[in-house]
């Protein structure tokens, strides 16, 4: 069995991890007008860290919130983590013209990880919200053949970018009070550290939560498109195999990346309708995107976190729990988590 050992954050609900999850649990927004305007001229209500530059935009201010997320969990491990062989998983949004600029920021995560540790090779998904449902698979293939010592999950997303604004302005996604069906923007970086759990053991490191089930999915509806979400096929397919594959217990916790937009919504009922037979009660489904703002690619890894720390601190409303998120390409992941 993998377990998450360590957690590592940084975003507008926290500059640490633990304080990140208690956060969330509170259900307290964070929200505000940032320093950034829409094509009316408006203030942008935005999730973002404000102790950071704002004049520092796109693939640095990235840089900034992944390395001290990265850093966190380094520390965690301990002081036997020179000793680690490590993978480290990153997940980033679907490049966008301008935007590509993951190569180089996947080699200085990498690099800067790469200091804490014995050895590390790097994964990289770019799917947006969903790519780490993608790179969970391969890092625990890894972790039960002995492979590596230490996987490293985790992503990163800032909409603190006047294109990034400009972009969504443009798609009519940014939320204002005229316009609710709509994501308030927003950034953050979280990562988890998994571990095989009598490797744990032997690193005298705590077991937040077991890692028990993955899985995917494609969805037709996107938010450039006329499809029914309440086709829900690709999530429906994700759930109900998550479901099966963590051995059917039934799940009373659920953590998405909803924000506001409608679609989304309709596909998780549709979707939760269907496979209702997984879960139970009191079936808390929590959605930190509308407090925080858009997590992007950050988002599952966000989920294992505050399900992680949820577990281990005593404030999680049932012992199993399903992370859920859906990219804007159609891609869907779900992941199960349980106490350890």
């Amino acid at each position: 069995m993998s377990v998450v050992v360590a957690t590592g954050a940084r975003g507008p609900a926290g500059l640490r991890a633990v304080d990140t999850a208690f956060l969330l649990r509170a259900s307290a927004p964070v929200v505000r007008g940032a320093p950034l305007v829409d094509a009316d001229g408006e203030r942008v209500t935005m999730g973002f860290l404000p102790v950071l530059d704002p004049r520092l935009p796109g693939i640095e201010r990235s840089r900034v919130l992944a390395e001290a997320a990265l850093l966190e969990v380094a520390l965690g491990l301990g002081a036997g983590a020179s000793a680690l062989r490590a993978h480290l998983a990153l997940a980033f949004d679907a490049p966008h013209g301008d935007d590509a600029g993951d190569a180089p920021l996947a080699g200085d995560l990498g690099r800067f990880l790469g200091r804490h540790v014995a050895s590390l090779d790097v994964a990289v998904e770019a799917r947006g919200a969903a790519s780490a449902a993608y790179l969970v698979p391969d890092a625990l293939a890894a972790l039960d053949a002995g492979t590596i010592d230490v996987a490293i999950v985790g992503g990163v997303h800032s909409d603190h970018d006047p294109r990034r604004i400009a972009r969504l302005d443009a798609q009519g996604r940014i939320f204002r009070p005229d316009r609710l069906d709509a994501l308030i923007p927003g950034e953050h970086a979280a990562f988890v550290a998994i571990m095989r759990s009598d490797v744990a053991r032997r690193a005298r490191l705590t077991a937040m939560a077991e890692v028990r089930a993955v899985a995917t999915g494609w969805e037709r509806a996107r938010p450039d498109n006329d499809e029914s979400a309440l086709v829900a096929a690709g999530l429906t397919a994700a759930v109900r195999q998550a479901q099966r594959a963590s051995g059917g217990e039934a799940i009373g916790w659920v953590v998405t990346d909803l924000t506001f937009e409608t679609y989304r919504h309709l596909e998780l009922s549709a979707a939760t309708t269907r496979t209702q037979d997984g879960f139970c009660e009191p079936q808390v489904f929590d959605h930190p995107a509308q407090r925080v703002g858009h997590l992007g690619a950050a988002a599952l890894p966000l989920g294992m976190l505050y399900v992680a720390e949820g577990l281990l601190r005593g404030f999680a409303p049932h012992p199993r729990a399903m992370v859920l998120a859906g990219s804007d390409g159609g891609e869907r992941g779900a992941i199960v988590l349980g106490a350890a």
